[in-house]
C-alpha cells in the first residue's frame, strides 16, 4: 500500500523578533524512490496550517522519508536546518459503518 503524506513544517519561533527575521523557509523531502524535492514556503504557509503538500509526496509503507527544514531571510541568507527523518505509517483508519441495530430473531418461554 502505497501512504500519501504532507510535510509539517515547524511552529514559528517563540520569540518575536527572531520570527520577524523570517521572510521565507524552504523544505528539502527525499521521497522513498529516491527524488529529492525541494520546495520554496511562504511565511504564511509557516504560521498557519503548517502542511506542505505536493503530489509526489508518496511512498510505500514503512518507507523512511528524511525531512530538512531552514528559515531564510529577506535578504536571502540560509538559517541553519532542521532535520527528521520520519516513517511512513498506516495511520488512517477504514470508514466507519453506517449503523447497527438488532433483529428479533425468536422467542423462548419465561
Amino acid at each position: 500500500m502505497a501512504i500519501q503524506f504532507a510535510a509539517v513544517l515547524p511552529a514559528p519561533p517563540p520569540v518575536a523578533s527572531d520570527w520577524a527575521e523570517v521572510a521565507s523557509g524552504v523544505l528539502i523531502v527525499t521521497v522513498p524512490s529516491g527524488e529529492v524535492i525541494t520546495l520554496a514556503t511562504e511565511k504564511a504557509a509557516q504560521s498557519e496550517e503548517r502542511l506542505v503538500h505536493d503530489d509526489r509526496f508518496v511512498g510505500p509503507q514503512g518507507a523512511s522519508v528524511p525531512l530538512e527544514f531552514a528559515y531564510i531571510d529577506d535578504a536571502g541568507n540560509r538559517g541553519a536546518s532542521v532535520y527528521a527523518t520520519v516513517r511512513l505509517l498506516d495511520t488512517i483508519p477504514p470508514v466507519a459503518p453506517s449503523e447497527i441495530g438488532l433483529k428479533s430473531i425468536g422467542e423462548t418461554p419465561d
